[in-house]
């Protein structure tokens, strides 16, 4: 889903994903080479166990906020904004059903 997705398609190799099958009861973040390279395996691990806890608590608006914002915050050290070259390589669209 990823690469079909295209969220390879960044120069910076950079995009991440987060998937979630409600329906099988699975998720899981993905990140591309670029932030794979800056931050370890914990931190994929970490984040969605947090995502997982919330969820299993019934709150999950409260556990996709929580990934969102620790993917932020590594892709706002790692790959700092720039205004004068930095533009949305990817949509920000949520994608709901099978692609």
């Amino acid at each position: 889903i990823f690469h079909k997705l295209k969220m390879d398609a960044t120069p910076q190799h950079n995009g991440t994903l987060i998937y979630i099958a409600l329906k099988h009861k699975k998720m899981a973040l993905y990140g591309d080479a670029g932030i794979n390279a800056k931050v370890d395996q914990s931190f994929w691990q970490e984040t969605l166990a947090k995502m997982k806890t919330e969820f299993s608590h019934e709150n999950y608006t409260k556990g996709i906020i929580s990934a969102v914002h620790s993917l932020g915050q590594a892709l706002a050290s790692y790959f700092p904004y720039d205004e004068a070259t930095n533009k949305n390589d990817l949509p920000d669209d949520m994608v709901f059903g099978k692609r």
